[in-house]
């Protein structure tokens, strides 16, 4: 387990004065990487291996977004390490120690010189430890998209601003994108919590999750396309053969 206090920054604000999705997952996953590092399993152990660990999916529950200058503690756990995965919780507490935001995160390792997964080690499984996963409705890996999606005629390039380590979208970004997209048609798709405040659309999300399926690179081009079910929004992020590079989900009220 590892835990560290921070506050809520004014530029990771929207004009509602909470933090932003974005800038909340930003939040999620520094925290899943100090663990790492702090347990010895820093860049530079992954790196002189050619060894990287790839996020296949998010699931995080909101019951309050953290307000400007609240001060939050993020903790996260590995509860259980199954072959290539490794699953592990996050959490976001205010100073009362109320959990604000709950989120599961499952995990790969990839062997980077045969571009393949790879068995996670003993040892890493030892040294990372195993917590108690928390109480959460857990939802499957995979996101199972409705039919009929349609082309909201928005491109994204991918910059050199939105590249990690492995020379990949960050995996923050693709949810920077599916927020803007929403943000830009959730209104037409009648998104229940959508409404216009001062200058843009800032939906009220209470659940959202993301399946990475195919990592982005420098110069690809992401197609957004969208659709509802419910009181959820929909995006998948493509390439112009209509392949994913990640697809999110947006619960809202």
């Amino acid at each position: 387990m590892y835990s560290y206090k921070t506050g809520v920054g004014y530029s990771e604000c929207s004009p509602l004065g909470v933090i932003t999705i974005p800038a909340l997952i930003d939040h999620l996953q520094d925290c899943t990487m100090f663990h790492t590092a702090s347990v010895g399993y820093g860049l530079e152990h992954y790196q002189s291996r050619k060894r990287a660990w790839f996020l296949a999916s998010w699931q995080v529950v909101i019951d309050e977004m953290p307000k400007y200058a609240e001060y939050i503690t993020l903790e996260t756990r590995a509860y259980e390490f199954k072959s290539i995965y490794g699953m592990r919780n996050v959490t976001a507490a205010n100073d009362k120690g109320e959990v604000m935001v709950k989120a599961n995160a499952i995990w790969f390792l990839m062997d980077l010189n045969r571009g393949m997964p790879t068995k996670v080690p003993e040892e890493e499984v030892k040294d990372f430890g195993l917590d108690e996963k928390i109480d959460m409705d857990y939802a499957p890996r995979k996101l199972v998209l409705p039919e009929g999606l349609k082309d909201t005629g928005i491109s994204i390039e991918c910059r050199e601003s939105f590249l990690d380590t492995n020379r990949h979208m960050n995996n923050g970004q693709y949810v920077r994108v599916a927020y803007e997209v929403l943000q830009k048609v959730g209104e037409g798709l009648g998104v229940a919590g959508v409404s216009l405040e001062n200058s843009g659309f800032y939906p009220n999300v209470k659940e959202l999750r993301v399946e990475y399926k195919k990592a982005a690179k420098f110069g690809d081009v992401l197609h957004a396309y969208a659709g509802t079910e419910g009181s959820t929004a929909f995006i998948d992020l493509c390439d112009k053969e209509g392949n994913s590079f990640a697809s999110a989900s947006f619960r809202c009220e």
